[in-house]
């Protein structure tokens, strides 16, 4: 993978914490959970030795998160 490198470079487990919580906002924000896009966070979950529990957890909040930002678009709206 390109960015390895880059996700090796970070030491700190908030950081670590914070990239895969804005990837799991990313990731449900169509509704979907994409093989690929499965692939490629157990990839990252794995440079940042995050176990499968533990991710799972990071993405129902990333779905909970993401569906209170639709549902806010929508009570916006005129």
């Amino acid at each position: 993978m390109i960015w390895d490198d880059v996700l090796k470079k970070m030491t700190s487990k908030k950081s670590k914490k914070i990239v895969i919580l804005e990837l799991m906002i990313l990731i449900h924000s169509d509704d979907k959970f994409h093989k690929f896009e499965h692939k490629i966070i157990e990839q990252i979950a794995s440079i940042f030795k995050i176990d499968s529990k533990e991710l799972n957890l990071y993405s129902q909040w990333g779905k909970i998160a993401s569906a209170s930002y639709t549902q806010g678009k929508i009570f916006l709206q005129d």
